[in-house]
């Protein structure tokens, strides 16, 4: 019943949505990146979060392919004899693809989330929790406040500069291991677009072959 044209046009306007519901994601997962919370807790956050946020926004990519495909199939049945539109109507086709698409056996699975590390700049960092640092390194222990140096000095670090060095080590190699994370993320997401996409591109398919034989 629908037109090859229309089928694709429907698949470029429902990729625009995916690449839209992947900027939303990355956008969600950097923003807690960006917090300062305990690395151990974000590390593990991460490796949970951006999979079920990636699946939540795939169902929405799903309910929003059913509108364009459902709105293009009552478009052509508009004019048609009143037998047609009973058929579409009684074949109930919206909720059948939809809980084809969501069935174990053909649902969106996001792979796995692999979070590279770099073990040396957390076995460096004891705690990391809102407004404040703690870094571990020898004998010395250096504390802050959000921006403020607030220095707790210790046998082993005797100078307000050596104070400031440590916290500005710690705080580079916190800085560089969340830059490794949103790079994690952009790879993750581009590997699941991929197969967003063909999970996607079979429901177009699957909806076409059931209309077809209404």
């Amino acid at each position: 019943m629908l037109s090859k044209e229309k089928l694709e046009e429907i698949e470029r306007k429902i990729l625009e949505d995916l690449d839209s519901q992947l900027a939303v994601v990355k956008s969600e997962v950097n923003f807690f990146i960006d917090k300062d919370l305990n690395l151990y807790f974000l590390r593990e956050f991460i490796k949970s979060y951006t999979p079920k946020l990636l699946k939540k926004n795939a169902e929405i990519l799903l309910d929003t392919l059913l509108n364009y495909l459902m709105s293009a199939l009552l478009e052509v049945v508009r004019d048609k004899d009143i037998s047609v539109k009973q058929s579409v109507v009684q074949a109930d086709i919206r909720e059948r693809i939809k809980a084809w698409a969501l069935d174990k056996n053909n649902a969106f699975n996001p792979t796995k989330f692999m979070l590279k590390e770099d073990e040396e700049i957390l076995e460096r960092l004891k705690d990391v929790a809102p407004g404040l640092l703690v870094a571990m390194g020898g004998a010395a222990t250096a504390v802050i406040v959000s921006d403020n140096i607030l220095t707790k000095l210790v046998p082993g670090l005797s100078t307000l500069a050596g104070s400031a060095y440590v916290i500005k080590q710690v705080r580079e190699r916190v800085q560089r291991l969340k830059r490794i994370w949103k790079k994690n993320v952009d790879n993750y997401l581009d590997i699941n677009k991929k197969l967003l996409h063909s999970w996607l591109k079979s429901v177009i398919e699957k909806f076409h072959k059931e209309i077809s034989n209404l």
